[in-house]
């Protein structure tokens, strides 16, 4: 593993699309993106890895084994939130190649062959729907999605996927299982805190937690600051405003359930200073772990926001932008990468994740598994997020000890079926 490599990797990528409060801003279908995945496709190629798109967007960079059949995957996605952290993504996808590069250089060659992924908007975007290409290699996205669901431009998602020179034709033809793999293997920072707190270097995750996703508009009347006395009003962003609190307050009540509650974004109509707000749209994010089901407080949330649409007599408009159950990962893969940290000595942690990954839709139809890496003070998604480089090459040798052992072993997961045949 050469790690000044590794870094120079990251610096270069670092500067893609950066942003003035110095973080990343590679927005998914923006030209930073573009950019970004022009650099991966460089990179791969320079590695000598054989370089293809599938039908949902996604770049792969596979080097073959000494036998065919599925193989084992790794990596992660090039996109970021805006003005977010140079390691969320970049850590499973640079590292994974340069995990390809250092058993090249090795000569190690396994039973079957390696491949690297760089998925297509993992972030959530203008669309309001994150993994958008992990989920087309699943055959999750509809004709009737691509064509009705709309940023606030009006542009669909089918002009956006199209503009990365995605075919929405060639993505809706996906089958499910064609892109199953032997196995899958993500490396990502936490994003949390918990093994920073432990001072434990690596976590195994067990589960992958799903997020229920909503636009939320609360419709009233816009009308003059000055000439509309208060008891007269029917002000959208008040209404929101008691929406966002009841959020709050529901989910803190199933704080023990692993229940959380964000509303991260709002849009105010006509968003000027003398003028009461006739519309105000939100999006609304709940997410938790299998264990306990996110139906029942999104349940009570809707019904603070119906009440407090009745009493300030404004009209209420609920979208559902996605709703994603929590899976777990594949015990094999999380015995297979157990065993490969007790060999190298590495201590770990067996852990949630609590933040929702392209592994989880894999999920469907492949034996997925991820690794976590400490994040310095738990921070994610902004530009102070950090990484240490030493617990990285850790994350990597472990990764690297994984994949070869997977994909020495026997097709165990596939259940005597094949994959259909996929031409790089």
């Amino acid at each position: 593993m050469r790690l000044e490599r590794l870094q120079e990797d990251f610096e270069a990528f670092a500067a893609i699309g950066r942003t003035a409060g110095g973080g990343s801003g590679r927005l998914a279908f923006s030209e930073a993106d573009r950019q970004g995945r022009a650099f991966i496709r460089e990179r791969m190629a320079a590695a000598g890895l054989e370089v293809y798109e599938d039908p949902a967007g996604n770049i792969h960079g596979y080097r073959p084994g000494r036998e065919g059949g599925l193989r084992v995957a790794t990596g992660s996605h090039s996109d970021s939130v805006e003005n977010g952290g140079h390691f969320d993504g970049a850590v499973g996808l640079l590292g994974g190649l340069e995990v390809l590069r250092a058993l090249r250089e090795a000569g190690i060659v396994t039973r079957r062959g390696l491949e690297v992924i760089s998925f297509l908007a993992e972030e959530p975007n203008r669309f309001g729907l994150s993994c958008i290409g992990s989920r087309g290699l699943c055959g999750r996205l509809s004709r009737r999605l691509l064509e009705e669901r709309r940023d606030p431009e009006g542009r669909t998602l089918a002009e956006a996927l199209r503009s990365m020179g995605v075919s929405p034709e060639a993505l809706l033809a996906v089958r499910p299982g064609d892109f199953r793999c032997l196995a899958f293997v993500e490396v990502h920072v936490e994003q949390g805190r918990t093994l920073y707190d432990r001072k434990v270097p690596l976590g195994l995750v067990t589960d992958i937690v799903g997020a229920y996703r909503y636009r939320v508009r609360f419709v009233g009347q816009a009308d003059h600051a000055g000439g509309t006395p208060m008891d007269r009003r029917r002000d959208a962003l008040a209404a929101a405003a008691e929406g966002v609190l009841a959020v709050e307050r529901i989910c803190r009540s199933y704080h023990t359930r692993d229940i959380v509650g964000t509303v991260g974004a709002l849009r105010v109509v006509p968003g000027a200073i003398n003028v009461i707000p006739g519309e105000c749209e939100m999006i609304l994010e709940v997410r938790g772990r299998a264990h306990f089901p996110k139906s029942i407080p999104v349940a009570e949330i809707r019904a603070a926001f119906e009440e407090t649409a009745r009493r300030r007599g404004v009209a209420l408009e609920v979208e559902t932008l996605m709703e994603d159950e929590s899976r777990p990962v594949s015990p094999l893969v999380l015995e297979t990468i157990a065993s490969c940290a007790e060999a190298l000595g590495y201590p770990y942690l067996r852990m949630p994740s609590r933040t929702g990954h392209d592994a989880m839709h894999l999920a469907e139809h492949s034996p997925v598994g991820m690794i976590f890496l400490p994040s310095r003070e738990g921070i994610g998604h902004h530009p102070a997020e950090w990484t240490d480089w030493e617990d990285i090459e850790k994350g990597l040798r472990l990764l690297a000890a994984s994949l070869v052992r997977l994909a020495d072993e026997d097709e165990r997961s596939t259940n005597g079926r094949e994959a259909a045949p996929r031409r790089p």
